[in-house]
């Protein structure tokens, strides 16, 4: 049995969707908090536009309005880092690393709702499987599990239980009995 994951079985449409509105507000005024606090040389003979076009395509190779979700943690990041907050700017670092992972999760969790299963059944199966918590196991451990939860058979329906045998004590006589 061919236990890989195909490659192109993984939703990977969240990466190359654009980046909201909201997104692109946020790393707008990053760039702009970075700007103002780049040397006088640098903010005199150019203007803000230019290099914030000029910085996102360093960064990512596109433009802030042509980025995708996969580009946009890396532009926070490096927006933080020139603007002088390198904790931020390693924390998105961080969330980027791990972003496969948090997808992977967010599937399987939605993938437990739909087919109406608790998430502790995924955690037992990854347990039972991995040997590892689903916060510890990889991305590639996570997608399985999503399969492995959307594959899953329906319950078979349970049969009521047979009702208990009822004795029939008609035939007894009931003279003898004291009370």
């Amino acid at each position: 049995m061919n236990s890989r994951v195909p490659a192109d079985s993984v939703d990977r449409s969240c990466v190359a969707a654009p980046l909201s509105s909201q997104q692109k507000q946020r790393l707008a005024m990053l760039s702009r908090e970075a700007f103002a606090k780049q040397p006088q040389i640098v903010r005199g003979e150019t203007k803000f536009d230019l290099w914030r076009h000029a910085q996102a395509i360093k960064c990512c190779g596109r433009r802030i309005s042509e980025a995708s979700q996969g580009d946009y943690l890396p532009l926070k990041a490096h927006f933080l880092d020139l603007a002088g907050k390198p904790v931020a700017a390693m924390q998105a670092h961080m969330r980027r690393e791990t972003e496969p992972q948090r997808v992977a999760l967010h599937k399987l969790m939605h993938e437990c709702a739909a087919k109406g299963l608790s998430p502790a059944y995924a955690a037992a199966i990854c347990r039972t499987q991995y040997r590892c918590s689903l916060e510890d196991a990889s991305e590639k451990q996570l997608w399985r599990l999503v399969f492995t939860i959307r594959n899953r058979k329906p319950a078979a329906p349970r049969r009521a239980p047979l009702p208990a045998p009822v004795e029939d004590f008609s035939d007894v006589d009931d003279s003898n009995i004291p009370f």
